[in-house]
Order: structure tokens, then C-alpha cells, then sequence
């Protein structure tokens, strides 16, 4: 009897502890998830503390206030994740980020298909049945050598921030098995620099000011982007294109450029109707 009334106290007191101490722990842990997705493969809260120690004493025991600083100041650095899965993690956590993102924009009110610019990274973007965006193909990119821009004009060499409408793909080599209206380049193709039809596909047999489509090998496959072209603006700039990417160099005067295999299978993937949104950042994903 008085062995089983020990054993009784005794687990009562080991109870009573771990109830007591359960409070610390769950403080101690605190939150992974933030706006809906989970940061848990990457992130941990009393780790993300011991290493930056100063957040403790600015945020106190404020786990959100916390998980919000790593996503903003941290992401995406390694600071749990191993880094065999890291990349992976991160990837697919971004994933989310910019599906929710996509969804409420503009640009997903007018279109089922998006390719997506942020910074150097491209990735093209198909709408589901139930409203929710699915990406299908994800890869580095190149723009403009003077960066982005919300004003651009023609010759300053910046690649112009919004979302845009696909005109249509072309190319120099042969239609690939385009979804959308493709366009050969002949030797009488250029794309006009002239007032008259500035910022357009013309026919001409005789030299017109703009660009002679058949002299650029970035252009074996290519999409006219609908920048500047509804209404036309001359001198805001013209020929502003997703292309295949130079030999040597990735950046461009201001269009988009992805390597040519790359640029292929968008040609083969991409449907009358799509969009193309560009931003320098993420944050600026919603704007349109």
C-alpha cells in the first residue's frame, strides 16, 4: 500500500512539473506560421533568438513580431534548414508567398496564365480551376542593364515595371509548336522605330528606322510584349521583348531574355491570353 501511495506521489509531482513547465515550452517554440504558410523547414524561433539576441530584448516573448522580422530580414539565409534540403525548402515556401500574391492581383482577374519577372528570376504561372495558381516552370533570367523601371523611355535601357498582355510569339527559327499566334521572321521584318508606326511589326522592302528582327540571333524565339502599345507613345520606348538570351552577356537594352531552350519551351507552353508581370521585388507583386 504505502509502495503504491509512493509511486502516486511521485507521478503526481511529475505531472504537476510538466503541466507547469508545458506554458514555457510552447513560449519557447513559438510560432512558424505566418499570412497561412509554414516557415517550420526553415525556421525556428529559439534558435532564430540565440542567434540574433538582440530581437529578444526588442520584441520580448512577441513570437509573431519575431517570425515576421526572419521573413522580412532573414529570408531566405539558412538559418535552420540543412543544406541538402534548404533549397528546396525555401523554393517551395517562395512558392506559396507568390501564388498567394498572384491571386490577388489585377493581372489574375483578366488571365488564367502569368510569367512572372521578379528580379532575375522567372516563372510562368497557370490558373486553376478553383482560383488558386499552380507554377510550371521556374528559371533565372536577364533585363535591362540599367535596371527596372516604372517610367522608361526609349533608349534608357531599362526594363519596363507593370503587368503587360503577350502579343504574340515569332522567331527567326521555326514555329516550335507555339499555343499562341506566331510570327516567321522574314528579311523585310522590322519592328518600327519610325513615328508613323512606332512601336509595330511592319513588312517593308525598303530600310526603316527601329530594329531589322532578321540581324538579332536572340530572336530564333521571342514574345512581343503589349508595352507602350495601347495607346503608342512615341519615343517611350519600342521593341521590348522576352528573348532568348545573349552569347555572352545577360543583360539586355530592356527586354526579358531566358536561355534559349528555356525560351522555346514558353513558346510551346504559353496560350492566347497570357500576361507577363515584372517587378524588381516581391512586395511589389499585388500592386498590379
Amino acid at each position: 500500500m504505502r509502495k503504491k501511495m509512493a509511486v502516486a506521489f511521485i507521478t503526481c509531482v511529475f505531472l504537476s512539473v510538466l503541466v507547469a513547465s508545458f506554458p514555457v515550452m510552447a513560449a519557447n517554440k513559438g510560432r512558424t506560421t505566418y499570412a497561412g504558410i509554414d516557415y517550420s523547414a526553415v525556421y525556428s524561433y529559439s534558435y532564430y533568438l540565440k542567434k540574433h539576441p538582440k530581437l529578444k530584448k526588442k520584441y520580448g516573448n512577441n513570437d509573431k513580431a519575431v517570425l515576421k522580422y526572419y521573413i522580412k530580414h532573414g529570408y531566405p539565409k539558412q538559418e535552420k534548414a540543412r543544406k541538402k534540403v534548404a533549397k528546396n525548402a525555401f523554393d517551395s515556401i517562395a512558392q506559396q508567398r507568390f501564388a498567394k500574391a498572384l491571386k490577388k492581383t489585377k493581372t489574375a482577374e483578366k488571365t488564367d496564365q502569368i510569367i512572372l519577372v521578379v528580379d532575375h528570376q522567372l516563372s510562368l504561372w497557370n490558373k486553376k480551376a478553383d482560383g488558386t495558381w499552380k507554377r510550371a516552370l521556374k528559371t533565372y533570367c536577364g533585363y535591362g542593364r540599367n535596371g527596372f523601371s516604372s517610367d522608361r523611355h526609349e533608349g534608357d535601357g531599362t526594363t519596363p515595371v507593370g503587368s503587360f498582355p503577350i502579343l504574340f510569339s515569332f522567331g527567326s527559327a521555326d514555329d516550335p509548336g507555339a499555343k499562341m499566334e506566331w510570327r516567321d521572321i522574314t528579311p523585310y521584318s522590322y519592328w518600327s522605330g519610325e513615328k508613323r508606326t512606332y512601336n509595330t511589326w511592319v513588312e517593308s522592302r525598303s530600310y526603316m528606322a527601329g530594329e531589322h528582327l532578321m540581324d538579332y540571333y536572340q530572336y530564333a524565339y521571342a514574345m512581343a510584349l503589349g508595352f507602350n502599345s495601347d495607346p503608342v507613345v512615341y519615343k517611350k520606348g519600342s521593341a521590348i521583348f522576352l528573348h532568348c538570351k545573349s552569347y555572352d552577356r545577360w543583360h539586355t537594352a530592356g527586354c526579358v531574355s531566358v536561355k534559349k531552350s528555356v525560351m522555346k519551351k514558353l513558346v510551346r507552353k504559353c496560350h492566347e491570353g497570357a500576361y507577363i508581370l515584372i517587378v524588381p521585388k516581391e512586395n511589389k507583386i499585388a500592386k498590379y
